[in-house]
């Protein structure tokens, strides 16, 4: 936090220098359309892919992040762990997990480091979220099952200076600062700096373990969570020139530093054990229209260094008070090997990645063009531990490296037909992996070598009924192959699987929209037919493996309805229904058990919905500023935490159904804007991932101040 804060201080000044633009408010410009609907928008919701775009400029004065946008969207269902910087899962019409993708304009976010994972991103820096429910474009070139998230950057034509600081409860802190700088009409510079930190000590019931071996439900606060991280990007770029449209530099340093609290199933406190890392890394962009005649180009390719540091070393035993377990004797009782998640461990990791990205695209006419997108990533981890080495004689189990190398071609169309109203997309796609690597199981290191490759293909049609109603079809052979994760495991809590298969299914969406002024109401249906399913499996001792669950069947619809009253008044509500089954009729490990055939699979909920309500108060002067209140409720139904045909049927451990609601409201001030936000506004208590306890109710106060000038440079 604070190298992030001296070197933006050091760039920052040199936006002072320029002259404010008169009548020019970010916030009026945010606030004048409460349903937004961009070209850019339009072309995408109206094309033939199931897409859903947020418009996040009407959220920059909020402290509402890209996750609690994405929470309250149709289809999706957002699961954590527990508070500020824990584990995310995303689920998008019954896909979740590593079967979608996560992009920052077109480049994987997966390959930069949790730090700047999509919980992280200040809304302020993101000008619109792409949200891909069925065919996904050929161009994000990507091992995709069933839902990808683009996130598009801000991209200002004029220098601006942001800064923003907001507090919440659990002590938790957020600050952004950005700035762009244009020096001529062809160069520009640009610096974004953001960061925050978190105790997360809210309470939460937990069974702890009395002196006497007893069990009881006890009201604690975590205190073992704290959680900090940064990240610093400058970026240097000509743009407009003869021989490019856009050629940049970015390099970036980012980082964090996370306590860990408990397993993944809340079963074990832990007070000791640590995870941080670090990240540096640049991107080399290049773009051009009609590089050739009708042939727009793009590329990128980019390197990143992470070095993550795991601690576990104590030997005490904590229970969830805070207290160690002691001897009969009171003196302190200590493991006799291990520590609190597993082997003892002072380990350090180095992961280096490298992407490559080249996309082309030949416009027959203004309407129908081919695409060519080819994306080739080198993925390789390697691991010391010190501590191990000096316990086992010199042996390191981890310092084996494991690699991987992935390649995702593909080549689409894009066009209208001759029927008038009637547009079409399709594509054809080659994946293919290959990975290397050591692993460690049951003390004892094991190598491991595959390769895989399979083909994939689509089909997307859009038809425009007339004016107001357009109907949409589309079918994805689709391929996610393992990542080098779930292979070779995360040496903590994940462990290795190197045998798992890619992923495959067959993706059929219907999509139909209605647009007719202030109203806007979209259906959807969905079935997808998986096979060799990844699916992740937590055991007894609080850590998890994946397995391919071999067959699934994916089945559901959702809707969303979108309101304008009045130019004040805004309402909207969504539902989804989705019902995954497992079709396996036997069990990961190759024998025959049909067990589980036809049950819904644990832990992922089927029914779930929003509802939302936006007011602003309305100036007679366009560009005055305007105070707005928003509120929303978030439902999901009960489901079960693991399979429901085992055990007694009171016995079954369920999450239960919860309904958050959370409110805000704006204050803006000329290039000043206060907003104060509550979230579970009824303090009620809420579980997620493995019924892994969230924070209760929350308050958060945010102050952002933004100065837009004027460019002079002819």
């Amino acid at each position: 936090m604070i190298r992030t804060i001296i070197i933006c201080i050091i760039f920052l000044p040199n936006f002072c220098f320029a002259q404010f633009k008169k009548n020019a408010s970010d916030t009026a410009k945010q606030l004048n359309e409460v349903i937004v609907r961009s070209k850019i928008d339009e072309a995408l919701t109206q094309g033939p892919g199931n897409v859903s775009v947020i418009n996040t400029r009407l959220f920059y004065n909020t402290n509402l992040t890209p996750v609690q946008l994405l929470r309250g969207t149709s289809g999706i269902k957002v699961k954590q762990d527990g508070g500020y910087g824990s584990r995310l899962d995303f689920f998008i019409n019954g896909s979740t997990g590593k079967q979608l993708k996560f992009f920052i304009d077109g480049l994987p976010i997966n390959t930069l480091g949790e730090s700047t994972g999509i919980n992280n991103l200040p809304v302020e820096q993101i000008e619109r979220i792409e949200i891909y429910k069925g065919v996904i474009p050929v161009d994000l070139g990507a091992d995709v099952l069933a839902g990808a998230v683009n996130i598009i950057s801000r991209k200002e034509k004029t220098d601006y200076l942001e800064a923003s600081y907001a507090i919440s409860s659990f002590d938790t802190h957020r600050i952004n600062l950005s700035g762009r700088k244009l020096w001529t009409k062809n160069f520009y510079t640009s610096i974004q700096a953001y960061g925050g930190y978190s105790k997360n000590n809210y309470g939460i019931d937990a069974d702890n373990i009395r002196a006497d071996g007893k069990i009881e439900l006890i009201h604690v606060k975590r205190c073992h969570d704290r959680y900090e991280n940064y990240i610093v990007k400058a970026e240097a770029a000509i743009v407009n020139s003869s021989f490019a449209d856009l050629l940049s530099l970015s390099l970036n340093s980012s980082g964090f530093d996370k306590q860990l609290q408990n397993n993944l199933t809340m079963t074990q406190p832990y007070a000791y054990a640590a995870y941080r890392e670090s990240l540096t890394g640049g991107i080399l962009k290049y773009q051009k229209i009609d590089l050739l005649k009708h042939l727009n180009v793009g590329a990128a390719v980019s390197f990143n260094r992470l070095d993550g540091l795991f601690i576990d070393t104590a030997r005490r035993i904590t229970v969830w008070n805070g207290s160690t377990i002691k001897n009969d004797d009171g003196t302190e009782y200590y493991r006799s090997k291990g520590a609190e998640i597993g082997r003892t461990s002072y380990l350090s990791t180095y992961t280096n990645t490298l992407n490559q990205k080249l996309t082309a695209a030949y416009w027959f006419n203004s309407s129908n063009k081919l695409i060519f997108s080819n994306t080739l990533q080198h993925y390789k981890r390697s691991a010391k531990d010190t501590l191990a080495q000096r316990i086992n004689n010199g042996l390191d189990l981890y310092n084996s490296p494991s690699s991987q190398w992935k390649d995702v071609a593909g080549l689409g169309y894009d066009g209208n037909l001759l029927i008038h109203g009637l547009k079409l997309s399709t594509a054809f796609k080659y994946f293919y992996t290959r990975q290397a690597g050591s692993y460690i199981n049951f003390d004892r290191s094991f190598t491991a070598h595959n390769s895989t490759s399979k083909p994939g293909y689509n089909i997307a049609l859009a038809y425009s009924l007339n004016p107001f109603f357009i109907a949409k079809a589309s079918y994805e052979h689709a391929i996610r192959l393992p990542d080098a994760e779930e292979a070779f495991g995360d040496l903590i809590l994940v462990n290795p699987n190197p045998d798992l298969k890619a992923e495959e299914s067959n993706n059929f969406n219907l999509n139909i929209l209605y647009n007719a002024g202030k109203l806007h109401a979209e259906a959807t249906g969905f079935y997808r037919n998986v096979d060799h399913l990844i699916f992740l499996v937590p055991n007894s001792q609080g850590s998890a493996k994946s397995y391919n669950l071999l067959k699934a069947g994916i089945k559901g619809i959702e809707s969303n309805i979108a309101y304008q009253a009045t130019r004040s008044f805004t309402v909207n509500i969504n539902a989804t229904y989705q019902d995954l089954r497992s079709r396996s009729d036997i069990e990961g490990l190759g024998i025959p058990n049909d067990r589980y055939k036809g049950q819904r699979i644990p832990n992922i909920p089927y029914l779930l919905g929003n509802a939302g309500l936006t007011y602003r108060v309305i100036r007679k002067n366009v560009n005055s500023l305007s105070p707005q209140f928003w509120y929303n409720v978030n439902y999901t139904h009960s489901y079960y935490l693991y399979w429901a045909n085992d055990g007694y049927q009171p016995d079954k451990i369920t999450i239960p159904k919860q309904m958050l609601q959370n409110a805000g409201i704006t204050f803006p001030l000329k290039r000043l804007t206060f907003s104060i936000e509550a979230y579970n506004l009824a303090n009620a208590k809420t579980y997620d991932n493995f019924k892994a306890q969230l924070p209760g109710r929350s308050v958060s106060l945010k102050l952002r101040y933004y100065l837009l000038t004027e460019n002079k440079k002819s």
